[in-house]
């Protein structure tokens, strides 16, 4: 688990931005669908600016080909997903950009950023899709992911990989925000194993207020049904929202929908909300809180729900069975500062790796405290949420 530095290993070629497949699977005319904004590129470039028009004729360019910001080799687990290959390994990818605008964004330093011509000079590394994958290989990883950002900004390149990635073995997994045309996720799911959603809210609403979409809910889940439907493994994850999601009748209706449409199998990560980005004056939710949706939700017949991020802790005090992720699990520590800063520090059990998420002049002034009291503590990787 940890950040890779790439800077040796890159022997890429800087590629110009390559077109969007000729199969149509991502564009429609002028219309881009690599999500469900549907972005008219011969009115303007698409809200992700990872779309547009070029060349002679005129045709979709994806400008975010193999510009690789950040990778990373983690568990499986810290997706979260905890019912596809547990113990095993995967080489996560992200980039800029990303096709919503959540408020509480954990990567907004990523995410949020437009992939303009001096963003990608500035923070990407080019890989092409056979670099991605021996490297993969090379780290002993048993899959392919993406996160940290949303896929959706550089789907060609996804698809070319997850395709290369299938021929040498590998299982393929998408941390997404779910918000993409049925007929797109059609075409992902010829090469993806797992489908791993946020699901944030029942409610359009919802997605209009903290994410700047106003269909989101409604597009999540058919593309999530979609995905299932392909045969991808869906596990699902909603974050709870203080003055949103205390009580049960705000996430039932999502529970019942998990249950009937996709199956009771199906696992639901139920993440509490820290203090980020543009929303760090909302206080964390509640655990205690937390924990009883849960038990709630598996009243209700769903049989596999998590609080938090640690499968084994949360089995643990949900009653719950965890045979399913008795390997490679992380166990996970969580500060907060006194401005609502957030900071997780993970551990993988089984080799005793550390990473962290969050605010990391938050990191330093815990690595000075542990050392003060005799406990010192060596973080050498920034690992982003996902």
């Amino acid at each position: 688990m940890g950040s890779l530095d790439w800077a040796s290993h890159n022997q890429d070629q800087r590629l110009p931005a390559p077109h969007a497949p000729s199969n149509g699977a991502f564009v429609s005319g002028s219309v881009c669908l690599a999500c469900a904004r549907r972005c008219d590129l011969s009115r303007r470039e698409a809200f992700c600016g990872a779309y547009g028009l070029g060349g002679e004729p005129r045709r979709v360019t994806n400008h975010l080909y193999g510009q690789v910001v950040h990778a990373a080799v983690d568990a499986i687990e810290k997706k979260p997903v905890y019912h596809y290959r547990p113990g095993t390994h995967v080489l996560t990818l992200g980039t800029l950009g990303c096709t919503l605008r959540c408020k509480g964004c954990l990567n907004h330093h990523w995410a949020w950023v437009r992939p303009d011509v001096q963003a990608i000079r500035e923070q990407t590394m080019v890989k092409t899709p056979e670099a991605v994958v021996e490297r993969a290989i090379a780290e002993g990883c048993e899959g392919l992911a993406w996160s940290f950002n949303e896929a959706a900004v550089w789907l060609p390149f996804v698809q070319d990989c997850n395709a290369l990635a299938h021929a040498r073995g590998l299982y393929t997994v998408l941390v997404t925000n779910g918000y993409y045309p049925v007929e797109t996720v059609r075409a992902l799911a010829q090469h993806l194993d797992v489908w791993r959603v946020d699901l944030k809210d029942w409610h359009d609403a919802y997605y209009q207020s903290q994410m700047g979409v106003s269909d989101g809910a409604t597009v999540a889940r058919a593309a999530t049904l979609a995905a299932a439907e392909a045969g991808c493994h869906v596990e699902l994850v909603s974050l709870l929202m203080p003055g949103r999601h205390e009580a049960w009748e705000a996430i039932a209706p999502l529970a019942t929908w998990v249950r009937d449409a996709l199956g009771p199998q199906t696992p639901w990560h139920l993440l509490k909300f820290h203090p980020q980005h543009l929303m760090r004056h909302v206080p964390s939710f509640d655990d205690t809180v937390a924990r009883t949706l849960a038990r709630q939700a598996m009243a209700l017949g769903l049989a596999h729900v998590y609080v938090g991020g640690d499968a084994f802790d949360q089995a643990k005090a949900i009653d719950t069975p965890s045979h399913a992720v008795a390997r490679g699990q992380l166990r996970h520590y969580d500060w907060h500062g006194p401005q609502g800063e957030f900071l997780r520090i993970s551990v993988e059990r089984d080799t005793g790796r550390m990473a962290f998420v969050g605010d990391e002049s938050l990191l330093q002034e815990v690595l000075a405290a542990c050392d003060a009291q005799g406990l010192p503590l060596r973080m050498g990787e920034s690992a982003p949420c996902g």
